[in-house]
């Protein structure tokens, strides 16, 4: 019989409390997995063995008869090939995968995965997740969306894995293709400025482009023309900073991987800055004959827990077997729902919600909607 759930970089940043939280839930039944035995059985030890250490490498496996004990896998890992997901869909184990990895989710949708009576979910997390589900919001505002603005904020004083750290550092000098009203169209990341007001805890912030992955899915999923995806960190002088380098070539420099894993490690240890996030999503669009706009503002503490907390609660629906079998990006399966002090996940098909944080405040009105959350 399954049961266990198997999340793969359990130990890291994200994945440690990924696993603290359906511990919580299934004692025993949570395993932290990774290449590092010492690491996996150090966080087990910390949580009187209610996470379990699992020493596995997915880039080097040979053997797959530990999916047959398997009902669910959670990836917190960016992965490059579509073979765990399969072999998952194969032994009819549900699979998860809270990265930003926009061309392997493409191959998971247009690939047929073996048939199954399991579900692959993917954008999960804070971006693509709830930046996913929260354009879904402002987009039922509108009677047609022409345009989606995502601008995300992420605070230098959090506490950031290194591993999300490295992939950030990987893509400021990327490129990458993108949808817009004229079709598709190869952008530079951290490229394409914008000036965002995130309210009066933040105030107006730049913002410029970046391949999180909902911007080439929400296309798809919300049958929007244009999508765009943009970072800036609390730092106005670090953002800019990157802009100018990127402009100027000196991010060039991250196509060495030794600098560029330097660079991620220093800034591991960089704390200067603030733990705020802030994700706003503007629709732009027609009702009622006339264009107008609707926005979401959501602000809260530590990356890294917002992106937990999410996956946490999908991970329940499909560890109860709740979702249908495929696969799915979050925003086709959910939508955000709240009270006055919790903001729920809550399933399209019933009423069934799992809460994701409290709120601390909680405005709304006819075109918008802001939230700070108690991460």
């Amino acid at each position: 019989m399954k049961s266990s759930i198997v999340v793969i970089g359990g130990y890291g940043q994200t994945g440690r409390t990924i696993c603290q939280a359906l511990s919580d839930y299934y004692p025993g039944n949570v395993y932290a997995a990774g290449r590092n035995k010492k690491k996996a059985e150090a966080f087990s030890y910390e949580t009187n063995n209610k996470v379990r250490p699992f020493c596995l490498d997915v880039n080097d496996m040979t053997h797959w008869d530990w999916l047959d004990s398997t009902k669910l896998v959670i990836v917190c890992l960016d992965l490059h090939s579509t073979l765990l997901a399969d072999k998952c869909a194969s032994s009819g184990t549900h699979y998860m995968d809270i990265s930003s990895n926009g061309i392997l989710f493409s191959k998971l949708k247009e690939e047929a995965l073996p048939p199954t009576q399991s579900t692959t979910l993917l954008s999960v997390g804070l971006a693509p997740g709830l930046t996913n589900l929260l354009a879904q919001h402002t987009t039922n505002l509108l009677a047609d969306t022409e345009h989606i603005d995502i601008s995300i904020i992420l605070g230098m004083g959090d506490t950031h894995g290194e591993a999300a750290l490295l992939w950030t550092m990987k893509h400021l000098a990327s490129s990458y293709p993108t949808f817009t009203t004229s079709g598709h169209k190869k952008v530079r990341s951290f490229s394409g400025r914008k000036k965002v007001d995130f309210g009066n805890t933040l105030g107006v912030r730049s913002v410029y482009r970046f391949p999180f992955s909902d911007q080439q899915t929400l296309p798809c999923t919300l049958n929007v023309p244009s999508v765009t995806t943009r970072l800036g960190f609390d730092s106005p002088v670090l953002t800019n900073g990157l802009a100018v380098m990127r402009n100027t070539g000196l991010l060039g420099l991250l196509a060495h991987e030794r600098f560029t894993t330097y660079l991620s490690q220093f800034l591991t240890r960089y704390k200067k800055g603030s733990a705020l996030f802030a994700v706003k999503v503007e629709a732009s669009g027609t009702l009622n004959g006339h264009h107008t706009k609707r926005s979401a503002l959501v602000i809260g503490e530590n990356e890294s827990l917002i992106t937990a907390k999410v996956a946490a609660a999908a991970g329940r629906f499909l560890y109860e077997d709740l979702l249908p079998p495929g696969t799915y990006h979050s925003d086709e399966l959910f939508s955000l729902t709240d009270t006055d002090d919790t903001l729920f996940l809550k399933l399209k098909t019933n009423s069934r919600e799992e809460p994701v944080s409290s709120i601390v405040k909680h405005e709304k009105n006819r075109d918008n909607f802001f939230y700070t959350l108690l991460t």
